[in-house]
């Protein structure tokens, strides 16, 4: 939350105290004076005088600070209109490049072999996207959308050494998706302890592609897909209880054609699934993490 302070009020405030100190401080003469020097009429003409223009500047520095105090109430009003402006869900060509690797000339080739290569290149565009979400301390929620989006991506990593000790592992993976829209809803419920998520969503007009192939000491992960559907949908529940947590995913397509096989066993996860589609199809997947 927004809130404008010039600075103004705090230093009118500091002159009417310092005004309201001098005022107690010359009443105090004028009491001294009337018990004590009778005969000094003219001395307290003057005092009634001093007291007078300072009522006055009390009046204007009290005048000043409802000035100021209004004056940041307005801008206060229009900096959080601002921010919310800001804040609008909508993005127009959001896009998203990554490059990472270690192809590097200067390496050696003992480098090469105890440390391993990895290359990777990641990109997105939404032409338009939407995500607007809310959440409190034990239920969240949300929406989102997009229009004209495309993502693809690629990653490779081989190696020989586990820090000093020999395990060879290679990854591949690649991927394609594309859709002329999407739109999805997520909610999620619970605590650390107890808890379950569940969300949805829709594209329109999508093509995608994606292979993956993991082979190390600790996973072994298989995975290919590849189709094209008008409309395809996917739902995905989850519950987690005391530390395990089973997702299950559902995939419903119309005007489709494609199919995929995934297998996945690694420390803390296991998970499998399937589809296969012409004109119409469904599929599942299921994740269990303990």
């Amino acid at each position: 939350m927004i809130c404008v302070q010039t600075g103004k009020l705090e230093a009118a405030a500091a002159t009417l105290k310092q005004c309201k100190q001098t005022l107690q401080h010359i009443q105090y003469l004028q009491c001294s004076l009337h018990q004590k020097l009778p005969l000094a009429k003219s001395l307290q003409s003057e005092l009634h005088e001093l007291i007078k223009q300072v009522n006055e500047s009390l009046c204007y520095v009290q005048d000043s600070i409802k000035s100021y105090m209004e004056t940041e109430r307005r801008l206060t009003k229009q900096a959080q209109k601002i921010e919310r402006m800001s804040k609008k869900p909508y993005q127009f060509m959001k896009s998203d490049v990554r490059v990472h690797s270690t192809l590097d000339r200067d390496r050696s080739l003992v480098d090469f072999i105890k440390n391993g290569v990895c290359v990777g290149v990641f990109g997105g565009l939404d032409v338009v996207s939407f995500r607007k979400e809310g959440h409190s301390k034990y239920v969240g929620g949300g929406i989102k959308g997009a229009l004209g989006s495309v993502d693809a991506s690629f990653d490779a990593k081989g190696m020989l050494f586990d820090g000093k000790h020999f395990s060879p592992s290679a990854k591949l993976e690649a991927s394609f998706k594309a859709a002329i829209g999407s739109v999805g809803m997520f909610a999620n419920i619970g605590n650390s302890w107890l808890s379950a998520a569940a969300k949805g969503d829709v594209y329109v007009g999508s093509v995608r592609g994606e292979a993956k192939a993991v082979i190390r000491k600790d996973e072994v992960t298989l995975k290919a897909d590849v189709g094209a559907s008008a409309i395809r949908g996917e739902v995905e529940g989850s519950i987690q209880l005391f530390g395990i947590k089973i997702t299950l995913t559902g995939i419903g397509e119309v005007g489709s054609v494609g199919a995929s096989a995934e297998f996945s066993s690694k420390k803390g996860e296991f998970t499998f699934g399937t589809s296969a589609s012409l004109l119409a199809g469904l599929g599942f997947k299921v994740r269990v993490n303990y």
